[in-house]
């Protein structure tokens, strides 16, 4: 799995004799030239997640890579502003929870977590006076 400076993703299957082309290429993942900060993949080797740049975070199914099943974006407070910033799975992948930065205006970054079935929020915890990576 690549997540490229441009905004889009990137996935090979090394099953395939052909490496120098990706078998899932999603063009337009990300908001155009919004940089992918990680892609985190499930158990099942099917889904994956995706957060960049554009302050926004998608849950996305290799078998059906036209649009993403979940969708969080500026609209969820998810402003990232670091490079490095990062997400992780709960331990039965339910949940995904990423950090968001601080922007002028917000006191705090934050941890941020939401369904992985129902796409709903589930929390959100108070950090520090810094951002969340």
């Amino acid at each position: 799995m690549g997540g490229c400076q441009d905004g889009s993703l990137q996935l090979w299957d090394f099953r395939e004799n052909n490496l120098y082309r990706p078998s899932v290429f999603i063009p337009f993942a990300h908001a155009p030239n919004s940089e992918v900060t990680c892609i985190l993949g499930f158990r099942d080797s099917r889904r994956f997640v995706s957060r960049a740049l554009d302050d926004s975070m998608k849950v996305w199914d290799m078998r059906k890579s036209d649009q993403p099943l979940f969708s969080w974006d500026e609209q969820h407070s998810l402003f990232n502003l670091n490079p490095k910033t990062s997400v992780t799975l709960s331990p039965n992948e339910k949940i995904v929870l990423t950090g968001t930065s601080v922007r002028k205006g917000y006191a705090h970054g934050e941890v941020v977590g939401f369904s992985t079935v129902t796409g709903e929020k589930v929390c959100s915890i108070p950090s520090t006076e810094s951002s969340v990576v």
